[in-house]
């Protein structure tokens, strides 16, 4: 009976011992999965801010290339939406080690050194520097490329197919 005894406790040890490991690779999972998601929204808020930047300055291109003076009734929520999403990709360089690559934080860094090469049209003193076509045409450039790199990079990082 002593026995029988005996190799009933190494048999619930034994199963204890199984069940705390899966309790452990579970939680392992569970852990891993959530610091993907966060990754993964870290990421979709780069590319969502890019997408309302290029949406700003296409925009902006098109009404350049009707000759419009008048701009048009949305450009001012695209151009908000542009601004945000400026200080979002700057947020994200600044928390990048948290939760994106160190190559996409560098691409977000040549964006945005790309975006002040594109300059600003007028000077502080209101004098024009270069023509607004090309400052719009360097920026849309800038975005696309970047906004291109991003979604490589992100798949990549993510391992997405």
């Amino acid at each position: 009976m002593i026995e029988i005894g005996i190799a009933a406790d190494v048999i619930a040890g034994a199963s204890a011992l199984v069940l705390a490991v899966v309790a452990i690779i579970a939680f392992r999972s569970f852990e891993s999965r959530k610091w993907w998601e966060r990754k993964c929204q870290a990421y979709l808020k780069v590319l969502d801010a890019l997408a309302d930047a290029e949406a700003y300055y296409d925009r902006e291109l098109r009404d350049a290339a009707r000759l419009s003076e008048e701009p048009s009734s949305d450009i001012e929520g695209l151009a908000d939406k542009s601004r945000e999403a400026a200080r979002e990709i700057q947020k994200t360089i600044d928390f990048a080690e948290l939760f994106i690559s160190d190559e996409a934080r560098r691409r977000l860094i040549r964006y945005k050194n790309e975006m002040v090469a594109a300059g600003h049209p007028i000077d502080v003193d209101g004098d024009e520097i270069m023509d607004w076509v090309s400052h719009l045409i360097g920026s849309s450039e800038a975005i696309k490329s970047s906004k291109a790199d991003m979604i490589k990079i992100t798949k990549k990082d993510l391992k997405l197919p």
